[in-house]
């Protein structure tokens, strides 16, 4: 795995934080309300050598190289879907 280091990152993240919090659910509302109202720093853990510009590409992420190993990605995907059919199935059958 590579090595991390933190890195603070500027108004562009909490810009982007906010519009990602915004109208979706009671969860993200009190999120941007502690992020509108408390003191703080955003900052995210990257590879050392991380070029800043390429940390507000948010919506590209790959900055773990480990992350695009996609090999395991199906057999993640159907766990998660049957967990969720078999609480679902449950769910309504107390129902």
């Amino acid at each position: 795995m590579s090595e991390l280091h933190e890195v603070v990152l500027d108004k562009r993240a909490a810009a982007y934080m906010r519009e990602h919090l915004t109208d979706i659910n009671v969860l993200c509302s009190e999120l941007l309300a502690v992020l509108d109202t408390e003191p703080g720093e955003i900052f995210t853990l990257c590879p050392v050598g991380t070029p800043i510009e390429k940390l507000y590409l948010f919506t590209s992420g790959g900055l773990l190289r480990e992350n695009l190993d996609f090999s395991s990605l199906s057999e993640i995907l159907c766990v998660r879907h049957i967990d969720a059919m078999e609480r679902i199935c449950r769910a309504k059958a107390i129902s």
